[in-house]
């Protein structure tokens, strides 16, 4: 299965990566990559058997593409290492927002590390696609 990428180059971009399957089964790491204006940043999503695994990830897309026509609040979804998090809005009129948050060692200061926020526009349309990509991806 291909990469899957979600936004439009022309704001910003989240590409899912070929996932690293534990040996023993036990998880998965997703590189992730975001690019933005001036901006290209990886890292790396940690998803673990013993929660949700990869289910979560798919079901917080899948979960939208349901609701597509809007919700109310805000849709939160974080990986297992705490290092990824994303936060969807719809303003009722179309437009979803999703917001991921990223830092590839949180809790710690040391040099070179950092915390992003990037914010992606998602045609409400484009979500039964996207979430049915990742499941392809993801093997789930």
């Amino acid at each position: 299965m291909d990469d899957v990428t979600i936004g439009s180059p022309d704001t910003a971009t989240a590409t899912f990566g070929q996932p690293d399957i534990a040996s023993d089964k036990s998880g998965m790491s997703i590189p992730l990559t975001l690019i933005a204006e001036g901006l290209s940043a990886r890292c790396a999503i940690d998803l673990e058997a013993w929660s949700q695994g990869p289910k979560g990830l798919v079901d917080y897309f899948g979960d939208m593409a349901t609701a597509w026509s809007g919700w109310a609040g805000t849709k939160e979804w974080s990986d297992d290492g705490g290092s990824i998090s994303m936060r969807a809005t719809h303003d009722e009129i179309g437009h979803i927002a999703l917001a991921i948050l990223a830092s590839p060692s949180v809790g710690w200061d040391d040099p070179g590390s950092w915390d992003l926020r990037i914010t992606i526009p998602l045609e409400p349309g484009s979500l039964g696609g996207i979430t049915e990509r990742l499941a392809s991806l993801l093997q789930r």
